[in-house]
Parts: C-alpha cells; structure tokens; sequence
C-alpha cells in the first residue's frame, strides 16, 4: 500500500502568516481589499506552496481555480490543491473550509475598479525538512510552473517591410 507524506500544515500557516504581515502594510488601504491566494502543489520530488493576493474585480476573475479558503488572523485565504495532491499528502485540515459562497470574496475586494500596479508574491518550497523560501516583490517575476496565475499573450505578431508600411499609409490617406 501507498502510503501519504504527511505535512506539517503549521508550518504553511506561518509562512502565510509572515506573508501577510509583510505585505499587508504596503497595500491599498494597509491591506483593506486584500484576499490572499495559496496554491499547493507537487514540483519534482517535493512540495511547494506558492502565495500571493488578489486585490480587485479584475483579479476575482482569476480565483476560479480555487476550491477551498480559511481565516488566518481574520484575513481571508483562498487555498487550492489538486485532488492528486491530496491523495499524496496528508495534512491537518479542520481550518480549511470549502469554497461555495464566492461572494466572501466579492465583499473584501474592491469592486468599483481596477487596482493599478503589481502585487507581491512568495514561494516556498519543502523538501526533507529543509525549506527553500523565495520571495518576490513583482508576482509577475515567479517562474512560470510556480505562479498562480499564468498570462500569456494573445496578441498578434504582423511583420511588414518599409515599402509595404508606406504603401499601406497612401492607401489611408486616398480614403
């Protein structure tokens, strides 16, 4: 039988702990709109937890991934893990709660627009007792296996020599 690697979830809730105090006092309203984000999650032979926060209605687009939340201090925290990530692992959970009301969400962000700028992010990585912590203050900076919310672009690449441009100028002009 298979047996689970059992995690200290103690040592999460500190790590989320010391994020939040970091990053509380630096943000829009000292943190008022801030919902915090951690995602567990298997990377080689070990595991991380990769924390950040969401702030606005924009953002509250992208928490759709997450299943679960818990109050830290009574702030909120969105958790997420794969269901093969809980089979692996075992971990005391009676402060996890699931998420069905995402309206708790909806009440602590701002709603009435967009917060400009970018927020910070944390990495922690756990392995044979040892942990390996990066912190980041531009989210966007995490690599992209351990980000949380992964961008890419859409956009269009439209290569045009100068004789074409110039010609596609006259013709706008004409009309």
């Amino acid at each position: 039988m298979d047996s689970k690697t059992k995690i200290d979830f103690t040592e999460i809730k500190k790590e989320i702990e010391w994020f939040i105090d970091k990053v509380k006092p630096e943000s829009v309203g000292q943190g008022e709109y801030n919902v915090y984000v951690a995602k567990m999650y298997q990377d080689e032979n070990r595991y991380c937890v990769t924390i950040g926060l969401i702030q606005d209605s924009l953002s509250f687009l992208h928490v759709n991934g997450f299943r679960y939340y818990m109050r830290i201090n009574e702030e909120l925290v969105l958790l997420d893990y794969s269901n093969e990530f809980k089979s692996r692992y075992e971990f005391e959970s009676k402060d996890i709660q699931p998420l069905i009301d995402r309206q708790i969400v909806g009440r602590k962000i701002y709603n009435e627009g967009v917060i400009i700028g970018t927020t910070q992010g944390y990495v922690c990585c756990y392995e044979d007792g040892n942990i390996k912590k990066m912190y980041y203050e531009n989210s966007d900076q995490i690599p992209y296996d351990k980000a949380i919310f992964k961008y890419t672009s859409v956009g269009k690449l439209i290569e045009l020599d100068s004789s074409s441009l110039k010609k596609i100028i006259r013709e706008k002009k004409k009309n």
